[in-house]
């Protein structure tokens, strides 16, 4: 018996009248957000005008909120 026959089969067991399983999408999108959040953090973190120069063409280009919130923080330091 397969994995899924089987959490299917105790699902139904416990009482739910219908259970499913299904796949993981991967979280592209979100792994790009914790990349752009990071790379904010330590560009604030090492300071300099080139990492300033950077946070700010990042911030113009970000789409993500809470990547601009990290960006206009790591400015603010």
């Amino acid at each position: 018996m397969s994995l899924t026959r089987e959490i299917k089969d105790f699902a139904l067991d416990l009482g739910y009248s219908k259970a499913g399983v299904t796949t993981a999408d991967p979280f592209t999108r979100c792994a790009e957000d914790m990349h752009s959040r990071y790379a904010a953090w330590a560009l604030g973190r090492l300071g300099g005008a080139a990492a300033k120069a950077a946070v700010e063409k990042a911030l113009s280009q970000e789409t993500d909120e809470s990547a601009k919130g990290e960006m206009e923080s790591a400015l603010a330091v």
